[in-house]
């Protein structure tokens, strides 16, 4: 048997897993969600060259094949769970398959139980654990650097929370506390290897890297990845202070940490409204979190995921066992909404704790599978006789990382690039050190080469569906996005950037006929307003809408009882004048998500365009109700009412509130139906709210000149030239139009 196929096929699968690390660096600009997409398909061609090569060098060679623990067992039930839960669905192809937004699913799940597995049976050693992990860390800070570069980027005097490559900051917040930890933990692994005055680089290193990724963690803001650190670090110490028996110094080092932390936490609690913490306002944004007063936390910091908790709690009861399937909150979001999230994001597709994600995604075996995860973990680092792979301060620093990630995600949601980290760990954590020995199975080199054929075909079919088709939909998406954008022709090509050609983008995007087919029919559905608006030619028009009709009618198939389809939907047909049929998918959103204001916001304006006044102060009066306090609510009744010529019972809603009365919604339906005298009240009432403020004189002018007012508004642009003599020289211009008996504002 020829040995070196061993080798070549060892080394491709730990070059696929080392490439695996370097997947947060990935950002693909020519892809839909740059900071998403690129890295999800990085990390599953990755992670299909290493596993497909796995399996050949696993034929090869038995003693690779993956050998029992918790663990093992553990990553293998999370797996089978979801994969059932996945089944029994709501939606199993969106549970499957996911979106670009988010590149996550049970697909994703299949790939990661796949990353756990080679990386726990062919990283075999200590020391390539420790090149492996030394590697992560010198990724982390190239990571860090990144997120630094957005502060050269940022408006002067706003707050910047540092985002990098990762795109988010609570990403880059979770993925840089792992990998302080991690650091802190390489370094207590040095001083065993070797004492510190023999090689004080190495040790210096680590903690300078751990120190680095702190205050990346710090600048990203993320208070729940804080909190995490924090109950990490308490959780550390205590086990060193109650286990340690060898190290006094260490004993006495922790307990002096939790002394030290305890007096930190209550000193930034005393200090949090003093204006050293109130001008720094990444301080400030932690320091609030410190209080006795919880109810203000939840409604101050945290209203919509108490909120959303809410929602999820009763989409949970409805689907105890298994759950709704990955991907399918939006169902439960809808069907439970509760009216008072209305001033939150509209589309959650996420409870952000990830806790509760996963009742949702997988029930209650779901989330029991996910936290055998950590239980496994544990059982491990504590079954091993000390010494054997850790110490005391070992165990407990890693028992700390796992509760840091732990309580982090308490109040976020997971990411691809965390979820890396975590199941790069729990390889680390299963994996004890193999003494290398010789092979006994004889396989011949022919039967190799027939393994390795099969195992090419099968990564090629795998990769095409997950991996190909997805990343060419992505990618000619982006190019018809760019093709209505200025300058476009001179990327594109002049032929590109005909309406035919900007179509024929989007319909080769959705003939791949991939898991996207629905952010692509959105995003072909926001630019055909703009084609019917800039051309003249029937026929294009007539083949943009059928594109988009025919497209958003599958994926409304396709998505169930889903409300967002239907929606958005009935808001395109809305904007190409479909005003029946526009109503008629709209009604059917409302249907699906009965109490979600935004739907009935849509439903009432199709009835404003179709002159149905009456219907719509009906439907917006039924919205208001749900939540009276909503202000957005309380406009779009006022608008209602003054196109059913009741203006004095849409004052009465807006109830002499000049932030309500100014809105241009409604100064824009005042000018429309000519209610000139409302306009010059509202801009009366501006005046006198701020009388030295020259452009509420020049607007009040224009409202004067609307209902034929000429002295008054000539009176008023004097007022402004007063206040602000920079403006002369404009303001006699006007003066001098409107004396001829124009209007310089037409």
């Amino acid at each position: 048997m020829n040995k070196k196929i061993n080798t070549v096929l060892t080394y491709v699968t730990i070059a696929s897993i080392i490439g695996v690390l370097l997947v947060p660096l990935v950002k693909m600009d020519s892809m839909f969600f740059p900071f998403i997409t690129g890295k999800a398909f990085a990390f599953r061609a990755l992670v299909g060259i290493g596993f497909f090569s796995y399996l050949c060098l696993a034929f090869r060679d038995r003693t690779y094949l993956p050998k029992k623990n918790a663990l093992l067992l553990a990553v293998a039930i999370f797996t089978g769970v979801l994969g059932v839960a996945t089944i029994l669905a709501e939606n199993p192809f969106r549970s499957f398959w996911s979106n670009f937004e988010r590149m996550e699913g049970y697909v994703t799940i299949l790939y990661l139980f796949a990353f756990f597995v080679i990386t726990s049976t062919v990283i075999r050693t200590k020391k390539m654990w420790y090149m492996l992990l030394a590697a992560s860390l010198c990724i982390s800070i190239a990571v860090g650097l990144s997120g630094f570069a957005d502060y050269s980027n940022a408006a002067e005097g706003t707050t910047v929370r540092i985002a990098g490559l990762l795109g988010n900051s609570t990403y880059l917040g979770i993925y840089s506390l792992l990998h302080a930890l991690i650091a802190v933990f390489l370094a207590s692994k040095a001083t065993k290897q070797y004492t510190i005055s023999q090689r004080p680089g190495v040790f210096l290193a680590l903690i300078a890297v751990a120190i680095f990724n702190l205050v990346v963690l710090y600048n990203t803001g993320t208070r729940g990845a804080v909190v995490g650190l924090g109950a990490g670090i308490l959780v550390a110490a205590l086990l060193i202070a109650l286990f340690e028996k060898q190290s006094k110094l260490l004993k006495k080092s922790a307990i002096g940490i939790l002394i030290a932390a305890v007096v930190v936490i209550t000193l930034l609690g005393v200090t949090k409204n003093t204006e050293f913490v109130k001008n720094n306002q990444l301080l400030y944004r932690f320091a609030s979190l410190i209080t006795t007063d919880i109810s203000s936390v939840i409604e101050n910091q945290g209203k919509s995921r108490s909120l959303l908790w809410g929602i999820a709690k009763e989409g949970i009861a409805e689907r105890p066992v298994f759950g709704w399937g990955q991907e399918n909150f939006s169902y439960v979001f809808g069907k439970h909404y509760n009216p008072k999230i209305y001033d939150q994001e509209q589309w959650f597709d996420r409870t952000h704790n990830v806790f509760m994600d996963w009742l949702i995604a997988g029930g209650a075996l779901g989330l029991l599978s996910y936290l055998s995860l950590f239980a496994a973990a544990l059982y491990i680092i504590w079954k091993r006789k000390v010494g054997e792979d850790w110490d005391i301060f070992e165990k407990s620093l890693l028992t700390g990382l796992l509760v840091a990630y732990f309580v982090h995600n308490i109040f976020v949601f997971d990411n691809l690039t965390s979820y890396i980290v975590f199941f790069l760990l729990l390889a680390y954590i299963s994996k004890k050190e193999e003494v290398v020995v010789e092979v006994k199975n004889e396989v011949s080199d022919t039967a190799t080469y027939l393994v390795i054929a099969v195992a090419v075909l099968l990564f090629g079919f795998v990769s095409y569906y997950t991996v190909y088709k997805p990343y060419m939909a992505s990618k000619t998406l982006i190019y018809g996005l760019v093709s209505f954008q200025p300058g476009a022709e001179n990327v594109l090509g002049k032929k590109a950037t005909t309406y035919e050609g900007r179509l024929s983008y989007f319909k080769d995007a959705l003939a791949y006929n991939t898991f996207a087919q629905p952010e692509i029919v959105e995003r072909l559905a926001e630019v055909t307003p703009q084609v019917i608006a800039g051309i003249k030619e029937k026929n294009i028009v007539e083949e943009y809408v059928a594109v988009v009709d025919a497209n958003f009618k599958e994926v409304i198939e396709r998505g169930g009882n889903d409300h967002r389809a239907p929606l958005l939907y009935g808001v395109f047909l809305q904007k190409v004048g479909l005003f029946d049929l526009s109503l008629e998918y709209i009604s059917k959103a409302e249907t699906l998500a009965p109490l979600k204001q935004s739907v009935k916001y849509q439903k009432g304006l199709t009835y404003l365009m179709m002159g149905r006044a009456v219907d719509a102060v009906k439907v917006y009066s039924e919205t208001l109700a749900l939540a009276p306090e909503n202000k957005e609510g309380k406009l779009y009744l006022a608008v209602a009412l003054m196109y059913d010529n009741r203006l004095a019972e849409a004052k009465e809603i807006l109830n002499n509130d000049i932030s309500l009365l100014s809105d241009p919604r409604v100064l824009q339906t005042a000018d429309s139906l000519k209610l000139y005298n409302f306009i010059v009240e509202v801009a009366e009432k501006k005046v006198a709210s701020e009388p030295r403020n020259p452009q509420y004189h020049v607007s009040l002018a224009a409202a004067y000149l609307k209902a034929n007012k000429t002295q008054a508004a000539i009176a008023e642009i004097r007022k402004a030239i007063e206040i602000e003599p920079a403006f002369k020289e404009q303001g006699e211009f006007y003066i001098t139009e409107i004396q001829a008996g124009r209007n310089p504002a037409e």
